[in-house]
C-alpha cells in the first residue's frame, strides 16, 4: 500500500472526514502510482501535527474510505438540515451522485490489494428492478444478476460468488416472474439492506407482505420501507412493528381495497421519524395507542368526519403532530372545500417548518402566531380553488377575495418562501385559465406578487423562478410582439 502522510493544523488525530477530503483530492495519485506517495493536506493553517496511516488502525481506515465512496443522503429518506425539505428531496434518488461515488469506488480498487478487497466488499449498493429502467440502471442489471445467481438453489445457476450486498433496493413488481426475483432476491439480501421501496401492480401486495415479514430476519437493519397496503391480514401495523422495530421511515401506499381497521392494529415503532401514510380512516381511541413519539415527518390525508367539523377532521393527525417540522397533507377527502383551519393547528404543531397542502383547500382565520417557526409552504396548485371569490364557508361571513390570497396575508413574519409546485405556464393554462378562462388570472397573479412583496415572501415555481420574474419576462414578451407587429409592413 502507498505511504501516506496527512499534515494536519489540529492538535489532535485529524478528523475522518479532512482525512477523507485528502484522499478524495488526492485519488488519481492514489489511482496511478505505486510508489511511496507523500501528501500534505492545506488545512488552512500551518502544519503543527504530523500523523503517519500506518499508525491509524485497520478500523478507522474503514469508516475514512466509506465517507469517500458513500452517499449518505442516497441511502437515507429523512431529512437533516436547513431547506426546503420538497426543494431537497430528489437527492434521495439522484444516480448521479450514486454514480460519482461508483467512480471514487473503482479508483480505490486501484491503489493496492486490500483496497480493492474493501472497494469489492461494496459493490451492489443500490439495486433497481422492474419497468422504467434507462440506460444508467443497465449497469445493475449485472448487479442483480449476480445476486440472483448467488441467490439460486441451483449450484449449476451460481456464476459467482457475492460477497457484497445492496443497501438500497427498488423493486417495481408487475408480473409473476417480477415477484419471483423479488422473493429470491430478498432470500439473499442478508443484513445490509437499509432501504427497501417495493412498488407493485394490484394482487401482489399481500404476497410481498408476507415475503417481508417471513423473511424479516434477514433484514435485521431495515431502516426504510415502502410497501403497498396488503388486503388480507388483520394487523398489518402491528406485525410490521414487530419485523422491523427500528424503521425511522416508512410509507404505506392505500392499495385498491378498503381495508378494515382493528382497535388491535397498533403501529409500535420508537425510532420512527418519517410516516408515509394514510391516517383518517383510523379512531381516534386505537391511534392513542400508536408508539411512535420520534415522528418529524408526517404525510397523510385529511379526511372528513360525519359532522364535518374541521377539529375531528383534523383528529387523526392532531394526535402524532407536536414532534412534526415537515407535514404534506397529500389529499383533502372533504367534500366542502374551502375548510376553516383549527385556530389550534398552530399549537398541536408547535415545531413546524414546511407545511405542503393545497393552500386555497384550508381559511385561516388569524394570523399564524408571530413567533410559529413555519418558514416554507409548498402549494398543489387547485385551479377550481385558487382564485375563487364569494366563498361561503359554515360559521363565517362570505368571503369576497380569493382564500389563497387571505391566507398569504396571515402567515407569520419569519416566513420565507412560498413554492407553486409546477411551472408557471402550466399552472396559468393547466389550472387556472382551465377553471377560470382569461378573465381574472392576470390579475390574480399581479395580486399575488404585491402581496408577497410586501411581506417579504419570495414565491417560486417548481424551477425556482420567482412569480415576479415570470411577470417581468411575460410583459417584455408583450412588448416584443407588439413592437414587432408594429414594424411589420402594411
Amino acid at each position: 500500500m502507498n505511504h501516506v502522510r496527512i499534515v494536519s493544523s489540529n492538535t489532535g488525530s485529524p478528523p475522518l472526514r479532512e482525512l477523507a477530503s485528502a484522499i478524495f483530492r488526492f485519488r488519481n495519485t492514489f489511482a496511478t502510482t505505486r510508489t511511496r506517495a507523500f501528501i500534505i493536506s492545506d488545512f488552512d493553517c500551518a502544519p503543527s501535527f504530523m500523523i503517519d496511516y500506518s499508525r491509524i488502525a485497520v478500523e478507522v481506515w474503514r469508516l475514512i474510505l466509506l465517507a469517500v465512496i458513500d452517499v449518505p443522503y442516497v441511502f437515507d429518506t429523512v431529512e437533516r438540515g436547513d431547506g426546503s425539505y420538497w426543494r431537497r428531496q430528489d437527492l434521495y434518488h439522484d444516480k448521479a451522485a450514486y454514480r460519482a461515488s461508483e467512480e471514487q469506488r473503482k479508483i480505490l480498487r486501484q491503489v493496492c490489494r486490500s483496497w480493492r478487497e474493501f472497494a469489492d466488499e461494496h459493490k451492489h449498493r443500490w439495486i433497481i428492478h422492474g419497468e422504467g429502467i434507462d440506460q444508467f440502471d443497465a449497469e445493475w442489471k449485472a448487479d442483480l444478476d449476480a445476486l440472483q445467481s448467488s441467490a439460486s438453489s441451483h449450484p449449476a445457476l451460481r456464476r459467482t460468488s457475492v460477497t457484497s450486498r445492496p443497501r438500497r433496493v427498488l423493486f417495481d413488481i408487475e408480473t409473476r416472474a417480477d415477484f419471483g426475483v423479488f422473493r429470491r432476491v430478498v432470500d439473499h439480501f442478508s443484513n445490509k439492506v437499509t432501504t427497501l421501496y417495493a412498488e407493485c401492480e394490484d394482487g401482489f401486495e399481500d404476497a410481498i407482505f408476507g415475503s417481508l415479514i417471513d423473511q424479516s430476519a434477514m433484514l435485521s437493519n431495515l431502516r426504510c420501507l415502502m410497501i403497498r397496503e396488503p388486503s388480507f391480514y388483520n394487523t398489518p401495523l402491528r406485525s410490521l412493528s414487530h419485523a422491523f422495530p427500528k424503521l425511522i421511515a416508512l410509507a404505506i401506499k392505500h392499495g385498491t381495497m378498503e381495508v378494515p381497521r382493528t382497535a388491535e392494529d397498533h403501529l409500535i415503532l420508537p425510532d420512527l421519524e418519517a410516516l408515509d401514510f394514510d391516517i383518517s380512516t383510523f379512531r381516534v381511541s386505537t391511534l392513542q395507542n400508536w408508539k411512535i413519539p420520534g415522528v418529524i415527518v408526517l404525510s397523510t390525508t385529511i379526511g372528513e368526519m360525519q359532522d364535518g367539523s374541521p377539529e375531528l377532521n383534523f383528529n387523526p393527525m392532531r394526535l402524532i403532530s407536536s414532534g412534526l417540522k415537515l407535514l404534506n397533507l397529500q389529499e383533502m377527502r372533504v367534500r366542502s372545500l374551502p375548510m376553516r383551519l383549527p385556530s389550534e393547528f398552530w399549537t398541536w404543531c408547535p415545531r413546524l417548518i414546511e407545511f405542503m397542502v393545497i393552500f386555497s383547500s384550508l381559511y385561516l382565520e388569524s394570523p399564524i402566531p408571530t413567533n410559529h417557526p413555519l418558514k416554507y409552504l409548498v402549494h398543489w396548485p387547485n385551479g377550481r380553488l385558487d382564485m375563487l371569490e364569494n366563498v361561503e364557508i359554515e360559521g363565517l361571513p362570505r368571503l369576497t377575495a380569493p382564500v389563497f390570497l387571505h391566507n398569504l396575508q396571515l402567515l407569520p413574519e419569519g416566513f420565507k418562501l412560498l413554492i407553486v409546485s409546477t411551472c408557471w405556464r402550466v399552472y396559468i393554462g393547466d389550472h387556472l385559465r382551465v377553471h377560470n378562462g382569461e378573465d381574472g388570472v392576470g390579475e390574480f397573479l399581479s395580486n399575488l406578487n404585491q402581496i408577497s412583496s410586501e411581506r417579504s415572501i419570495r414565491v417560486e415555481d417548481q424551477d425556482s423562478v420567482t412569480l415576479n420574474d415570470f411577470l417581468m419576462e411575460v410583459a417584455r414578451d408583450s412588448n416584443t410582439e407588439e413592437l414587432s407587429m408594429q414594424n411589420e409592413p402594411i
